[in-house]
């Protein structure tokens, strides 16, 4: 008796704190493969007015998000216009994002996502309220998912091996060709300089200088050579010690002067 009066008002502050709970939620959740739970802001003390609030509950790659609602107590009718729990298969960002179903009343429906997100929304209007509602999450992945992501990956790794294959082959055919084509305008260079010759190749390079007209005419003397008189052409000329130009005798002619051509009128010489 001593203590009902002071537990009374613990407990009248404690409704007036939940029912004073107001403002939108906008949360990510992150699921894992134990049950997790969610409840409306209030619950079971009673949800606010005009509330739009959102959780998008995320799970790994390859997954799925199962969602059953274990209590529920939301103002409304089986048509559910007025406060409402709207699910829906994916983001809620997502322009194509599918529907998965809509709850009100006493309902306790069962969600499951066809990936690893679901988004739960829940709409009030300002007519009244209720508890609320709570539920449980998790998330799930089958065998045949799990084959179905093992065979992705291994998928992946092969077209990456490939890839790298083709890239390898493309690069060492090119490099041939390349080093073949080199080789070949080598060649092509290398036999045009041996056909054409060097720029030197048109002089005769001597070890010695050549021999004088008397010494090859005067090798038929000495073994020196196979140089000899009788291999001498008749039109050669003969040596220089054998020529004898003879004296030529020039007579010079000194005009006589006529004297009678000399004189003149005047009688002045020539």
């Amino acid at each position: 008796m001593v203590f009902g009066p002071g537990f009374y008002f613990t407990l009248v502050i404690s409704v007036h704190s939940f029912n004073s709970v107001s403002g939108d939620i906008d949360r990510t959740l992150t699921a894992a493969k134990g049950e997790k739970y969610l409840t409306s802001p209030g619950y079971p003390l009673g949800y606010p007015n005009n509330l739009h609030s959102k959780w998008e509950i995320v799970g790994p790659e390859f997954s799925k998000i199962k969602v059953t609602v274990l209590n529920t107590d939301i103002e409304g009718q089986g048509d559910c216009v007025r406060d409402y729990v709207e699910v829906l298969d994916g983001s809620s960002t997502s322009w194509n994002v599918a529907f998965l179903g809509r709850f009100c009343g006493v309902d306790t429906p069962s969600f499951t996502s066809s990936g690893p997100v679901i988004t739960i929304r829940f709409m009030t209007d300002g007519s009244g309220t209720s508890k609320g509602f709570r539920l449980k999450y998790h998330y799930e992945i089958s065998e045949s998912d799990t084959d179905n992501s093992l065979i992705h990956g291994i998928l992946i790794m092969v077209g990456v091996i490939v890839f790298f294959i083709i890239l390898y082959t493309t690069a060492t055919r090119c490099t041939k060709k390349n080093n073949e084509r080199r080789i070949r305008l080598e060649n092509v260079h290398q036999n045009q300089r041996t056909e054409h010759g060097s720029p030197n190749s048109y002089s005769t390079e001597l070890s010695a200088p050549p021999p004088s007209y008397n010494e090859v005419v005067n090798s038929g003397n000495t073994n020196n050579n196979n140089y000899s008189k009788d291999n001498l052409d008749d039109t050669s000329p003969p040596p220089y010690s054998t020529l004898q130009i003879p004296y030529i005798t020039v007579d010079i002619q000194l005009n006589e002067r006529d004297d009678t051509h000399c004189s003149g009128s005047t009688g002045s010489a020539c």
